[in-house]
């Protein structure tokens, strides 16, 4: 946490780039903050490993914050097909898949984002769970059922060349 006095002169502003509970990632390392001390932030990882970095080396590394204090993280599921499919059927089962996954939080939005590559269509499957600690879970039975639900549509998988990363 970092203080600093505001322009106006009076009361001054909090900077808090991570609190207890935020889902952030920091030079690689991505976890749930479970502490953050005087002397440093403790995360622990999804495969159960406890992290602490000293905040002297945060002031120069960009903090990626998933939830910033609250109890929504938005995941993301990737699909990449090849081009020839239906793109209006993959998208209605692609949302018909989220709609129907037991951590899936009803009140917030889901969307089934679509982008050409010159390799095929990238399809991004975004919604948020009913708890963020849920999120890898979720992630998995979005990826799982979107999977079977596709083949179900005969859509093909892309064949991306070696030499061309995916866009995110």
């Amino acid at each position: 946490m970092i203080s600093e006095q505001s322009d106006r002169g009076g009361g001054g502003v909090i900077e808090m780039p991570y609190r207890q509970g935020d889902w952030v990632e920091v030079k690689g390392n991505y976890g749930e903050v479970v502490k953050v001390s005087m002397r440093t932030l403790e995360l622990v990882t999804p495969d159960d490993t406890r992290v602490s970095i000293p905040h002297l080396q945060l002031w120069n590394e960009a903090i990626f914050n998933a939830n910033n204090g609250g109890p929504e993280l938005q995941c993301v599921a990737d699909f990449y097909l090849h081009p020839q499919h239906r793109a209006d059927q993959v998208r209605q089962a692609l949302h018909d898949v989220a709609i129907t996954s037991p951590y899936l939080q009803l009140n917030q939005p889901l969307a089934v984002v679509v982008r050409e590559q010159p390799w095929g269509t990238h399809y991004r499957l975004r919604a948020y769970p009913v708890d963020p600690r849920q999120q890898f879970r979720f992630v998995s039975d979005l990826t799982a059922r979107g999977r079977v639900a596709l083949q179900a549509l005969g859509a093909q998988p892309a064949a991306v060349p070696a030499t061309v990363t995916p866009a995110a």
